[in-house]
């Protein structure tokens, strides 16, 4: 019973605080990330309207996603090749 009352007070509470703060982190990083790929402001509107709905959170998430994305296959990637490594030369 105490998780329970313990999830349904503290969680929107949680939620209400962090919300802003991750989605303000979510507009600066797809406002860095077509910036940086797009390079002209013109291109940058179009694309956001066009691929994003008019939002830099949206691409800001499609940013966030690709990044874990590759940083996971990349720690797969170095813990298999860590094992055959480990299992060649041991």
């Amino acid at each position: 019973m105490e998780d329970f009352l313990g999830d349904l007070l503290v969680g929107p509470i949680v939620n209400a605080v962090l919300s802003p703060f991750f989605r303000a982190v979510l507009f600066l990083l797809g406002f860095v990330y077509l910036y940086l790929r797009y390079q002209r402001p013109q291109r940058v509107q179009e694309q956001l309207v066009k691929d994003y709905g008019a939002s830099y959170v949206t691409a800001g998430g499609v940013a966030l996603r690709g990044l874990l994305q590759a940083l996971i296959i990349g720690l797969i990637l170095f813990l298999w090749l860590g094992a055959a490594y480990s299992m060649i030369f041991s």
